[in-house]
């Protein structure tokens, strides 16, 4: 999911997302299935994006989870 965009000057620069999709999600965690994402959640271990009403996870977050 990584975008490369030309820049005015013909140079390509990778957009690299904020966010992450449920099974976006669960590939940057090493592959783990969308039911244990959701139970992560569910006991508070990761924080999704409330504002929509699909999962979203920030990279920030799982980053976080991640370090743990």
């Amino acid at each position: 999911m990584i975008a490369n965009h030309e820049t005015p000057h013909g140079a390509s620069h990778e957009v690299k997302p904020a966010a992450l999709k449920l099974k976006q999600a669960c590939q940057y965690l090493g592959g783990i299935s969308p039911v244990t994402v959701r139970r992560l959640i569910d006991r508070g271990l990761l924080k999704r994006n409330g504002a929509l009403r699909h999962i979203i996870i920030s990279v920030a977050e799982l980053d976080r989870f991640l370090s743990r």
